[in-house]
């Protein structure tokens, strides 16, 4: 070594030594610098920063003696700081940290209104946060800075501020909430809800919510709504339709019975269909321009089973009629006979088609044309040519008067009923105004005089005796008893009697409805039951009564006189039916009073 080596060494050497004695760990390797008792600048040997005073850093086999060792190095935080670069756990929000002092992990670790920094600490690994600012008290953590709801420190001052759905008041502190719904519904298109900070908008039943718009749900489109027949869709809702006819139950359609009511407004018989009905008339009818009126669908209004007169339309004063079995034409009377003789019921024609004539005054006697001549004659069910000779078809007038009519024989075609010096004939079409009129007639329907006790020609009754009322009369092997009332088919058939024009011209009599053709007749005193041949004067004198209100005075009740036997009346007496004289006691009165039952 040189002597310019061993200067420098003693320079370095002498300069070295007087540092090292201003230190504490002079130069030794270990355990001198620790974390609980750190270096400072200069000293060493440290293992890390951590064993370095606040601010230093531990250097690299930086220390001004040998051996490679490490001395702390930099610049020492500020002794007024409480952490001094310590990492973590110094600084709290119980304990907060000054200016300048850290590690921080937010504001709330700063003591004032100091803020936590960045990586911003002067000493540490350089990833320290501490705390900076000015070191101003925070209003707002005193009582929230007196904010209802969010308290903001911005410049030195407490703003408070308000969440979403609300609006700060007039004191700038309290927040209350906005309702939205004041202003244009909130935008809801039907309603609108507030609620606590906000609103919701709603819709009514049968609609359904797109963000602030209702919208109309069709529940027609999903089965038909439930509807058995027509569903109509409506805003918010829909409703069921029956077709006509129908009623609504429900959602359900069902069939009115429209016949269920007054026949349907129907003339005769109402059909019930469905969703409707239908009127159907009997045979002789057709359905009128009203669907529902029947009218005859013979010309001229006449009906079958309905009693009428014809009265010739060139001599208006003259109607036919049967006299003695032949058939004229004779001046209108109002005699009984006369009337009775002129009337005539109008049957479905013998021969199948057409119509036929059945005397009113001698039932099972018809018109006929016989020889050319018209007569009345009994038919006696077998005999073919009398069914043909006795039915006409009806033609309106062959004269061209409105309403009447004319007959034309279905077995001799083109041949009509005439008159011809006031007798009835068959004869042949002449084209000609006498011949048309005298085979055009204009039918009268007939009129019954009124009966007592309510009674109706060609309806059938039963009579009750009105001092024994549970009994009637009743024909038995031919005679006629009054016996106890019984619901057996029997006796309802053999106490039922057809009211019948008097067979003797007048009055009424009684048919058998057990035995058509049979009449009650006075005999000897009694009532029997016999058959009437269609010729015996007697029978028919004896089998005919005239009616009158009962001679006990019961309402509704009627008493029967006959017409060969004036002032002698039907009577009971020992349970027999007679033929007995007037005698005007309250006994025989009863005896001989009977009230009808339909």
């Amino acid at each position: 070594m040189n002597r310019l080596s061993l200067l420098l060494l003693f320079v370095c050497v002498v300069h070295h030594t007087w540092t090292v004695e201003a230190l504490r760990c002079n130069g030794q390797d270990n355990g001198c610098c620790t974390e609980d008792n750190p270096c400072d600048v200069g000293e060493g040997d440290c293992d890390g920063d951590k064993e370095c005073q606040a601010g230093l850093t531990c250097g690299s086999d930086n220390c001004p003696w040998g051996d490679s060792d490490d001395c702390c190095m930099g610049t020492k935080a500020p002794t007024h700081l409480r952490c001094k670069g310590i990492d973590n756990g110094c600084c709290t929000e119980d304990n907060p940290c000054e200016k300048g002092d850290g590690d921080c992990d937010g504001d709330d670790q700063c003591a004032g209104d100091l803020t936590c920094g960045s990586d911003n600490c002067p000493f540490g690994d350089g990833d320290d946060d501490c705390c900076i600012g000015e070191k101003v008290k925070n209003k707002c953590k005193v009582s929230n800075g007196g904010c209802s709801h969010t308290c903001v420190f911005v410049l030195g001052a407490a703003k408070c501020a308000c969440p979403k759905g609300y609006a700060l008041g007039g004191d700038k502190k309290t927040c209350s909430d906005i309702n939205e719904c004041a202003h244009g519904n909130g935008g809801c298109s039907h309603t609108c809800v507030n609620t606590v900070g906000g609103f919701t908008c709603s819709c009514p039943s049968g609609f359904t919510l797109s963000g602030r718009t209702c919208s109309d749900i069709n529940e027609c489109a999903h089965g038909n709504g439930g509807c058995s027949h027509t569903c109509v869709n409506t805003a918010g809702g829909f409703t069921c339709s029956c077709p006509i006819g129908f009623t609504l139950s429900g959602r359900t359609c069902s069939d009115i019975n429209e016949c269920a009511h007054g026949k349907g407004g129907c003339s005769h018989t109402c059909v019930n269909t469905a969703g409707g009905f239908t009127c159907r008339c009997p045979s002789g009818y057709k359905l009128g321009a009203n669907g529902r009126t029947c009218e005859s669908s013979i010309p001229g209004g006449l009906v079958l089973g309905d009693i009428f007169r014809f009265r010739s339309t060139n001599y208006p004063g003259q109607m036919f009629r049967h006299r003695r079995g032949q058939v004229w034409l004779d001046p209108v009377t109002n005699d009984d006979l006369y009337v009775k003789d002129s009337s005539f019921k109008i049957v479905s024609g013998l021969n199948g088609n057409g119509i036929s004539f059945e005397s009113v005054n001698y039932p099972g006697n018809y018109l006929r044309h016989r020889r050319g001549k018209l007569d009345l004659n009994r038919y006696d069910g077998r005999n073919a040519l009398f069914r043909r000779d006795a039915t006409f078809t009806v033609h309106n007038a062959l004269d061209g008067t409105p309403g009447a009519v004319s007959f034309q024989s279905v077995n001799y075609r083109g041949q009509y009923i005439r008159h011809w010096r006031s007798r009835l004939y068959k004869s042949k079409f002449v084209n000609t105004a006498l011949f048309k009129h005298d085979a055009s007639w204009m039918p009268v329907r007939y009129q019954p005089a009124r009966i007592p006790g309510g009674l109706h020609i060609g309806h059938v009754y039963r009579f009750r005796s009105t001092n024994y009322p549970g009994q009637m009369f009743r024909h038995r092997r031919g005679q006629v008893w009054l016996d106890p009332v019984s619901n057996a088919d029997l006796y309802v058939k053999d106490s039922s009697f057809k009211i019948v024009n008097g067979l003797d011209g007048k009055g009424i009599s009684f048919e058998s409805v057990n035995y058509p053709g049979n009449y009650l007749r006075h005999r000897r005193g009694k009532l029997d039951l016999n058959r009437y041949d269609g010729r015996n004067a007697l029978f028919r004198r004896d089998a005919t009564f005239t009616v009158h209100n009962a001679l006990d005075g019961t309402p509704g009740a009627v008493s029967f006189q006959s017409v060969n036997y004036r002032g002698q009346y039907i009577r009971h007496w020992r349970s027999r039916l007679y033929k007995s004289a007037f005698k005007n006691t309250a006994l025989f009165k009863h005896d001989a009073s009977w009230m009808p039952v339909v």
